[in-house]
């Protein structure tokens, strides 16, 4: 997907756990991003609860 400078996109997603996730364990979500030079965003985490 691509963002203009300076923009914001809403993205919708889900996420499924396998049975083999262990409930109410916190885990990482990590959302990188890369530019057009190649350089690298710092990555935005989220911590996800499976009840």
């Amino acid at each position: 997907m691509r963002v203009p400078a300076g923009g914001r996109v809403g993205v919708n997603f889900t996420l499924l756990a396998s049975s083999s996730v262990v409930r109410r364990t916190d885990r990482r979500l990590a959302f990188r991003a890369t530019l057009d030079d190649r350089s690298e965003v710092p990555a935005s985490v989220a911590l996800m609860h499976l009840r």
